[in-house]
């Protein structure tokens, strides 16, 4: 009785060892509608299957290379996934590569697909992390390296979506986010008007010779912001008369 419980033990023991050298040696295959052919020999040999960020070392890898991209921009601009089709986002890209250039090989911004999960992880602890209030499913995210370049970036935006109506109805800014601010889907298309650093500059000392009451108006604040200055400016009159 022993030796047949033994014999049966080293049955089980060989075919076991059997069973481990055929899966190495095969290409084993997975198919799924949601993925496309994952190879078990690359997971059990390599572990570096095809679809890497699948699984948690390439999530992982993945959430370091966001905060990376996040610690580099100065923006971050969502914008929800209705139905923008592989087609579609090519669109984008390339009237977006046609009004901004690669700055010492770099363009100033990423283009990006993002799911909820991960882009949760990767704000989490920076200054963008009130979009995790906005986060869900899988969006498309623009990260701006350059602030200056952010009126234009709308600007070209707004002009895409007036174009056409399909990239008006699936192309739609979401939220924004810059210096722990989350702002809105329609107060960052008002920022396309915006003027840019160049032309604010040249109208610095134009503004600086305007009468007080009229660089006022012109920066229309509020009435008692408006009362406290002129009261300021009748002190400083007196002042300089009695001196």
């Amino acid at each position: 009785m022993c030796k047949i419980f033994s014999l049966g033990w080293l049955i089980f023991l060989i075919l076991l060892k059997f069973s481990k050298c055929f899966i190495l040696q095969r290409d084993l295959t997975f198919h799924s509608s949601a993925v496309n052919t994952i190879c078990y020999r690359d997971i059990m040999t390599n572990r570096t299957p095809k679809h890497k960020n699948s699984f948690r070392p390439g999530k992982v890898q993945l959430v370091k290379t966001l905060k990376q991209h996040l610690a580099d921009s100065k923006i971050v601009v969502q914008f929800r996934l209705t139905r923008l089709n592989h087609r579609l986002r090519s669109y984008i890209k390339e009237n977006l590569l046609k009004h901004f250039e690669p700055r010492d090989g770099k363009l100033p911004y990423k283009m990006q697909l993002i799911k909820n999960t991960i882009m949760l992880r990767a704000v989490e602890g920076t200054e963008f992390e009130p979009l995790s209030s906005s986060l869900e499913k899988t969006n498309l995210y623009f990260f701006i390296y350059d602030d200056t370049i952010f009126p234009k970036f709308m600007s070209v935006v707004n002009g895409m979506r007036r174009a056409s109506k399909i990239v008006k109805w699936r192309f739609e800014p979401h939220f924004g986010c810059f210096d722990h601010t989350l702002v809105d889907g329609n107060r960052l298309r008002c920022l396309s008007a915006l003027p840019e650093k160049k032309e604010l500059c040249s109208r610095i000392p134009h503004l600086l010779r305007m009468p007080l009451y009229k660089l006022i108006n012109s920066v229309n604040v509020g009435q008692s912001l408006v009362n406290s200055l002129d009261q300021l400016q009748s002190k400083l009159n007196t002042n300089q008369s009695n001196n």
